[in-house]
């Protein structure tokens, strides 16, 4: 059986003297929250330098939390 975890988070992005953030939700069959892979992620889907991006907030919620999150 996989296990999936699931996560929302927050993101600080410092662009052109500028903060910014961002929150989402991720779910992993990984051990631990897919840091470098958010960060990727955030980098190419707002068009950000990836340097400029710090995940300052992760917790691990529930599928149901998950779900309501992403109007699923």
């Amino acid at each position: 059986m996989i296990n999936i975890k699931y996560y929302y988070y927050v993101a600080t992005v410092v662009q052109s003297g500028s903060t910014s953030y961002i929150k989402g939700t991720t779910c992993t069959t990984k051990d631990d929250f897919p840091l470098s892979d958010i960060e990727y992620y955030i980098a190419k889907h707002h068009k950000k330098f990836i340097q400029n991006i710090a995940i300052t907030f992760y917790k691990e919620i529930t599928e149901s939390n998950y779900k309501s999150y992403n109007n699923e």
